[in-house]
């Protein structure tokens, strides 16, 4: 992967909805978040200032910092294999709740392999393509999760951030995310500040951010 050159992430639109049979999600790309005065104000904010000043790098100082904030039970940090799957290496003690739902979310586990195997495959994608990507998003998702008891709609949010297992690597090979039920009032509020930043592409009196 080291070799394949990251997408630009200013070429990228800022929003943009996939789907397929049974989900979809709505994400937000945060390529120009410090030009939103809400990351100012917010947790979330402050995790990836740490994020950028560590240049992605997941270690135990940013664990320790996620902790911090309150917001390690809910977080999850997936790893890209040289097979090109993704496993879990870490998961939130949140997610033991549900055991039903999230019982095959455990390190070591593929991501793919969920109780739902269209769901586990759908989120690995996502992961891949966020990596890729090299940007952070945060991403609204919903569709019907098949389980063997039952059928039923979901509606969740996260906040992707592509990582690196260490300093040496070029492109991400980690993703750190992290998850809550339903429909997070933060989303909302983001999608809402980064449509409101003027196009870069236009030439304006306003500062142009430089990655």
């Amino acid at each position: 992967r080291d070799a394949v050159p990251a997408i630009n992430a200013d070429a990228r639109a800022v929003s943009e909805r996939r789907n397929d049979h049974w989900f979809s999600s709505e994400n937000v790309a945060l390529n120009r978040w410090t030009e939103a005065p809400i990351f100012e104000t917010t947790d979330i904010g402050a995790l990836i200032r740490h994020w950028e000043e560590h240049n992605g790098v997941v270690s135990a100082a940013m664990h320790a910092f996620i902790s911090r904030l309150g917001l390690a039970e809910r977080s999850v940090v997936c790893k890209e294999a040289t097979d090109g799957r993704v496993y879990f290496t870490s998961v939130g003690s949140e997610f033991s709740i549900d055991r039903h739902l999230f019982a095959n979310m455990r390190p070591g586990r593929l991501v793919a392999d969920q109780l739902d195997p269209s769901l586990g495959l759908w989120v690995e994608s996502e992961y891949l393509e966020t990596m890729l990507a090299n940007e952070p998003r945060i991403v609204l998702c919903s569709g019907i999760v098949h389980l063997p008891w039952l059928t039923e709609r979901r509606e969740w949010t996260r906040l992707v951030l592509p990582c690196r297992s260490n300093s040496r690597r070029q492109l991400p090979d980690l993703v750190l995310a992290l998850i809550w039920n339903g429909r997070h009032p933060l989303f909302d509020q983001i999608q809402d500040a980064m449509a409101k930043l003027p196009d870069p592409s236009v030439p304006g009196p306003y500062p142009r951010l430089v990655r």
